[in-house]
């Protein structure tokens, strides 16, 4: 199947001693993923995402089956931290784009998880696709925040979804329009963190070639900082494809299960009589099950959140609530011994202190590196 023509690079930056991203293009198939784990191999996390990917996404004809291949993606790494116990906490972003068949034609799909981006450039315009998987850009959805705000907004850094930090991953994903001559830029935080709107879509239209457009992309990135690793993937529209109504599918939240038994009525006396146990019996059952149920609703609502305080440990991260309910009580997933009080800053202490709730296992690991960004530890540049 054609209908695009790709290049594609990746750099380590002006900062960063490795690289922690992966990306890759196959045949209909282009995705880019961005590592997170430091030494609990954020490496690994997109490398496994993006091999997965390709493998499970090499046969899909449809948005399910994309997202199916994301699914295994998430599950891939999460075995593999099994295996290797010293990499729990390593997870990735990923985004990617694919060619399907539809029945009028050729569609273009999108799929998505983090704050890795896609942009659609077209006739000297630019729109950015896919929405960042971030606190800071939450808070923007929720109006909380101005996009002006959020942009300089330390929390933009704090994911709220990635793969290999939940068994189960909410994934965005969606149907483009798309015309022959239109540019797709598919990045890592490296790159949209550094360059412009404007210089993108300089950059990308008067490049001779998609070639030379991803490598001065990477040297503007570095240009102005090259802070982070940075990824590109840029597709061109070679071919007319399929009209679509861009409406985004948005994940479907999970809910929590209800139980309410059915009443029947109508019985005649005789039937009431001779059917008394089962019916003791199956009120028996329901009752068991409002209990069970419950108890699971409970356990769901406890350990659904995450927090960060700083403990003779070092900054250490919990799941659960910050204080006991009943019998549940938080559990510690991870402790961090090189944050501690004598190098972290004073408001970071406080923060601590005051423990640091967080939605997603994700957001609570971002917010660490976020801490050691700022850190003094010894041996850090």
């Amino acid at each position: 199947m054609s209908g695009w023509s790709l290049a594609s690079a990746t750099d380590v930056g002006r900062v960063r001693s490795a690289n922690e991203d992966s990306l890759g293009t196959k045949g209909n198939l282009a995705v880019v993923a961005d590592g997170m784990g430091g030494h609990a191999a954020g490496e690994v996390a997109s490398g496994i995402a993006v091999a997965t990917f390709l493998e499970s996404a090499s046969t899909a004809t449809t948005l399910d089956e994309l997202t199916d291949a994301v699914r295994a993606a998430n599950l891939a790494i999460l075995d593999n931290v099994a295996e290797n116990p010293d990499r729990w906490g390593m997870g990735t972003t990923l985004v990617a784009t694919a060619l399907i068949p539809h029945a009028e034609g050729v569609a273009l799909a999108y799929v998505h998880v983090g704050d890795s981006r896609i942009y659609l450039i077209r006739d000297g315009a630019i729109r950015q696709v896919t929405d960042d998987h971030s606190v800071a850009d939450e808070l923007v959805r929720l109006g909380r925040l101005t996009p002006e705000e959020a942009a300089v907004d330390p929390r933009r850094h704090q994911l709220t979804r990635a793969l290999g930090t939940e068994r189960d991953v909410a994934i965005d994903s969606g149907l483009l329009n798309a015309q022959p001559g239109d540019f797709l830029i598919l990045c890592s935080d490296g790159l949209s963190n550094e360059v412009s709107d404007h210089d993108m879509i300089d950059i990308v239209e008067s490049s001779a070639d998609l070639a030379l457009a991803t490598a001065r992309l990477i040297d503007h990135a570095n240009s102005a900082g090259g802070r982070d690793n940075i990824s590109v993937v840029i597709a061109r529209i070679t071919e007319q494809l399929v009209s679509v109504e861009e409406k985004p599918r948005l994940p479907v939240e999970p809910v929590a299960p209800t139980f309410a038994p059915s009443a029947t009525s109508g019985l005649t006396s005789r039937r009431t009589v001779r059917r008394r146990w089962p019916v003791i019996a199956v009120v028996a059952l329901v009752l068991a099950l409002v209990v069970g149920g419950g108890y699971q609703i409970l356990n769901w609502w406890y350990y659904s959140s995450y927090y960060l305080t700083l403990t003779s440990q070092g900054v250490t991260l919990y799941q659960g609530q910050t204080t006991s309910v009943l019998w549940f009580q938080a559990n510690e997933i991870l402790a961090e011994p090189s944050l501690t009080a004598a190098n972290l800053r004073p408001a970071d202490i406080a923060s601590l202190n005051a423990k640091m709730v967080e939605p997603t296992s994700a957001a609570a690991i971002s917010q660490i590196h976020y801490f050691k960004t700022y850190a003094l530890i010894p041996g850090q540049g």
